[in-house]
């Protein structure tokens, strides 16, 4: 699960011994600290962001989904690091979060190289799309370092559900026998995806 390949890439014990000279810390999500139901309820973030902090980031965040930690360069003189978040709300009248824009920066002060890059999975039109909604993307001007590249994924969802449909074909790979018909499931009925009869 993805949950599980979590906590062994980046909760590794050996790791959260590195986390303090890394600038990282560990925040466990509880009731005083409930930021986003969806996460798992240990996040790694920077050491210098306070709880209150999390919090008004969370409220900026679609779903309180805060840019998390998800994995560190295994050399740490490099900084470097991964994070993984929902959509900020700017919206259309372009709103700000000083609290977000701060945590982005700390996040890019852990790496050695001095600048981040967002990579937005989405395309611009789709981005434009939901500021009607009261969502869009980082505002770049105000993020200091930042670079944002889209991904120009058409449909985040239907990719999401292509890779949940790899997932389940590598795992029924592994079984020892899977019938043709079970395989060809696995694609919503074959469709010229599965083995041959």
């Amino acid at each position: 699960t993805l949950l599980g390949e979590y906590h062994r890439s980046t909760l590794r014990p050996y790791l959260r011994a590195e986390f303090p000279r890394r600038g990282l810390r560990l925040v466990r999500q509880r009731d005083n600290l409930a930021l986003c139901e969806t996460y798992p309820p240990e996040l790694v973030v920077p050491a210098s962001v306070s709880d209150l902090e999390l919090k008004k980031v969370a409220q900026y965040r679609s779903k309180g989904r805060i840019p998390v930690v998800i994995w560190t360069s295994p050399d740490p003189d490099s900084g470097a690091t991964i994070s993984r978040s929902a959509q900020p709300k700017p919206g259309v009248q372009n709103k700000r979060s000083t609290d977000d824009e701060r945590f982005l920066d700390e996040l890019r002060r852990l790496c050695a190289a001095r600048r981040m890059v967002i990579v937005d999975a989405r395309s611009k039109v789709a981005t434009q799309g939901n500021r009607v909604m009261g969502m869009g993307t980082e505002l770049t001007r105000y993020y200091d370092g930042v670079e944002l590249i889209y991904g120009n994924v058409a449909n985040i969802h239907a990719a999401r559900d292509a890779l949940g449909a790899v997932h389940a074909l590598c795992r029924a790979a592994a079984a020892p026998l899977v019938s043709n018909a079970a395989f060809a499931g696995l694609f919503g009925g074959g469709g010229g995806y599965g083995p041959p009869s």
